[in-house]
């Protein structure tokens, strides 16, 4: 008769991370839908994240749903027992100008007027 062996099995631990893993907003903007992306394994069925938000930037909504309210910056967790995963949210206050954020009418036409000059003889 042989001896009995255990039997022996691997596991696989599923792992996640979030999807965006970081975004910048601002004050205003459309929400954000964060959503758990599985890469090694399968989360178990009928288990839902529980949705946290560290910072007091914006709102999140039990389903992952980020809102910005206040310009700062945050982290959204998802955690599921002993496993999370998170994203960092930066919201900033809305630009007001027609160009790049940060810059204004003025700087423009003085970067202008600089190359108008670097270019004449």
């Amino acid at each position: 008769m042989l001896p009995l062996r255990p039997s022996v099995e691997t596991v696989s631990i599923p792992t996640f991370r979030l999807h965006p893993q970081r975004v910048v907003l601002q004050v205003g903007d459309p929400p954000v839908q964060f959503r758990l992306v599985v890469e090694n394994g399968q989360l178990p069925l009928g288990i839902a994240p529980t949705w946290i938000l560290e910072g007091n930037v914006g709102d999140l909504t039990p389903q992952g749903l980020f809102t910005p309210r206040r310009p700062g910056r945050g982290r959204v967790i998802a955690q599921m027992g002993p496993y999370q995963a998170e994203a960092t949210v930066i919201v900033i206050l809305p630009s007001h100008g027609h160009g790049h954020e940060g810059e204004d009418s003025e700087d423009r036409r003085g970067g202008l007027a600089a190359l108008r000059r670097l270019g004449s003889p």
